[in-house]
């Protein structure tokens, strides 16, 4: 009975511990599942990572290689290292040949004349991580507006690992500038310049002036006699008068001189590098007998005079202001005493009256 006992005793601990170790191996098991499961998992999220990516890149190969952007890549020093195919038809230059060219010398070149300078960019880059300006390609032979930026790159430490440049075309926008600019300074019945881009004219014949120690004279011209063409022949009339006047304008003045339109019936004349009062005097009298020709207009004989006040700078005026006021001035002691002559001002005491020659 004891070894019968001793025996069922070992059959229990045999069972137990058979029981202890199929429980082991069956977690085991399940871990090992469990392993393989999550690994699979972590395959498959690294396929699919690695998929996502390649179709990243493709993507991004694909907007580097079509689009009409120019785009260059450049490593820390601003060694060329990649360009895409739109920058053959932004500079002029086949890609390959740019690689190993200096980015930054690269756009200085393209902007020429205009001589942006290495150091501004890379100061710029230095400064707030990118630099944009727009620049007249001076590369080709078209005339081309570029936007040109440029970005650095950094790594995690905050060190400039690479550059990425954009160039877009905006010769469109430009030219839609040019041609709003050109409407928004131009009388739209005469063509010639209107009061705003007078006023730019004087100020920039003044900074010529002042640099080149010149003078010249600014010629207030009103016409006489133009109210009774509008009110007797009315305003088609008028206009065709005023269109008749500015061309005669043009062929009288010289292609230096500036020419404009500041009123209904007012027009004003820049005459440049003035020396003596004589070039004035000249210049007025060929203004008043061409403007006093008649205007032939629908079998109708039409007719104007025109006075004509005159200032010069700097030795009359030292701004717009008065050169404009004293010109005026000039012109209205001619309106108040016959019409259709010339004053240049006096300073000394009032404007001298001059009849046209």
């Amino acid at each position: 009975e004891t070894l019968d006992l001793a025996v069922y005793q070992y059959q229990k601990e045999a069972e137990l511990q058979a029981s202890k170790t199929s429980d082991i191996i069956l977690v085991l098991s399940v871990l090992v599942l469990l392993t393989m499961l999550l690994g699979l998992v972590q395959f498959i999220l690294n396929m699919r990572q690695i998929k996502k990516t390649e179709k990243q890149f493709s993507i991004s190969r694909y907007v580097f290689n079509h689009s009409p952007d120019g785009i260059i890549t450049a490593d820390e020093n601003g060694v060329i290292t990649s360009a895409n195919p739109a920058i053959r038809d932004l500079l002029g230059w086949e890609t390959g040949v740019l690689i190993g060219q200096n980015l930054f010398e690269l756009i200085n070149k393209t902007a020429g004349v205009q001589d942006i300078g290495d150091g501004e960019i890379i100061n710029s880059l230095q400064t707030s991580g990118m630099w944009r300006n727009e620049v007249l390609n001076h590369m080709t032979n078209q005339k081309i507006y570029l936007s040109v930026g440029i970005r650095a790159v950094y790594d995690n430490d905050g060190r400039v690992v690479s550059y990425v440049a954009l160039l877009t075309d905006i010769s469109t926008q430009k030219e839609a500038e040019e041609r709003f600019r050109t409407l928004s300074m131009h009388d739209t019945l005469t063509g010639l310049f209107n009061r705003m881009a007078l006023l730019e004219s004087i100020e920039h014949e003044m900074c010529v002036a002042k640099r080149e120690n010149t003078s010249f004279a600014f010629l207030i011209l009103d016409l006489d006699g133009f109210k009774q063409v509008n009110d007797g022949f009315g305003h088609q009339a008028g206009d065709e008068v005023l269109k008749h006047i500015a061309r005669r304008l043009r062929n009288t003045v010289r292609e230096s001189d500036i020419i404009a339109r500041i009123g209904g019936d007012e027009f004003a004349v820049v005459q440049r590098n003035v020396d003596i009062p004589a070039d004035m005097e000249i210049l007025a009298g060929k203004l008043i007998s061409e403007i006093s020709r008649p205007v032939v207009w629908s079998k109708e004989i039409l007719q104007v005079g025109c006075s004509i006040g005159i200032s010069i700078y700097p030795q009359h005026a030292r701004d717009i202001d008065e050169l404009t006021h004293l010109a005026d001035q000039a012109m209205y002691s001619i309106k108040q005493s016959g019409k259709n002559h010339y004053a240049i001002f006096q300073a000394a005491s009032t404007p001298s009256l001059n009849e046209a020659a």
